[in-house]
């Protein structure tokens, strides 16, 4: 903190500063506990949603560049057997999420499995 505070500003200002960031690390020190007594009474659906919130523009992302080009219904097959989270005959659901991706893929998108033309 004290090399964000000396390396901005006005010189005569940094020890002002100084003693304001001091006052607020003190102030959140001291209400830290009534903060964390409230985070932990809300429920917990609504942490997945403020999480969820908080990762909306990631995902969006992600799955536009995932699911925009080829393959895209294999990506998608596996995504969703994957979060499904439903082990078969004891194995996990990501393995069986490639599984029934690629088979999906290979079945349904044939177009995609072509070489493209040299």
């Amino acid at each position: 903190m004290n090399a964000i505070i000396s390396g901005s500003g006005e010189r005569h200002r940094h020890y002002t500063a100084g003693i304001f960031v001091g006052l607020l690390a003190l102030a959140f020190g001291l209400f830290s506990p009534v903060l964390t007594n409230i985070m932990l009474a809300t429920p917990g659906a609504f942490i997945a949603a403020l999480a969820g919130l908080a990762m909306l523009r990631v995902l969006q992302a992600a799955f536009s560049i995932s699911f925009g080009g080829k393959f895209a219904l294999g990506a998608l097959v596996t995504f969703l057997v994957t979060v499904a989270d439903v082990p078969i005959l004891g194995v996990g659901a990501p393995f069986w999420g490639l599984v029934i991706g690629f088979l999906a893929s290979r079945l349904l998108e044939r177009g995609d499995w072509r070489a493209p033309p040299a």
